[in-house]
């Protein structure tokens, strides 16, 4: 799929059967890009007319992008009608991140002429995401009996965060 200023997904899935045995695998990702421009001005209104307020002006321009993959791999084993056991590994990767300028100024009068009396500058850059691995083991026994049937499940799962961020 794909979208509007850099949007784009995608997804493989694959199903192999033979006999008593069956493998899949699930594969996704996404690229996904926003932008954010806010401009923000503002004068202080004055409380005496013979002397000019202060205004304010800010800039921001932050570009961010959120991106992922996303991937299962299993196996299913039925030895019979009744009974199913089935191992699935998933592995899931995502970052984000943003560089952001942002512009700050001060001017002596309300109409933004001249030169500033303040002014600052901001970088900021951000990047990191999770990181996910996890497995199951499942094992299901349907009993002979309609609408009845046992299920036990283990799962391991492990969670990890990435980042790194400087403002300058």
């Amino acid at each position: 799929g794909a979208g509007t200023r850099d949007k784009y997904n995608g997804n493989l899935g694959l199903n192999a059967r033979k006999g008593k045995w069956s493998a899949f695998l699930n594969s996704s990702f996404r690229l996904k890009s926003t932008y954010n421009n806010v401009t923000t001005d503002r004068a202080n209104k004055a409380t005496d007319p013979a002397v000019p307020s202060p205004s304010y002006h800010t800039y921001e321009h932050v570009p961010r992008h959120f991106d992922g993959a996303f991937n299962t791999i299993g196996a299913s084993y039925d030895p019979d009608k009744y009974n199913s056991f089935t191992v699935t590994g998933n592995i899931n990767v995502m970052e984000f991140g943003f560089k952001d300028t942002s512009e700050y100024s001060v001017y002596d009068r309300p109409d933004r002429m001249g030169i500033p009396v303040y002014q600052q500058t901001k970088y900021s850059n951000f990047y990191g995401g999770p990181f996910s691995l996890s497995g199951a083991v499942d094992y299901k026994h349907k009993f002979r009996k309609k609408d009845e049937e046992l299920s036990m499940d283990a799962t391991y799962s492990n969670f990890s965060m990435k980042e790194r961020k400087s403002v300058v």
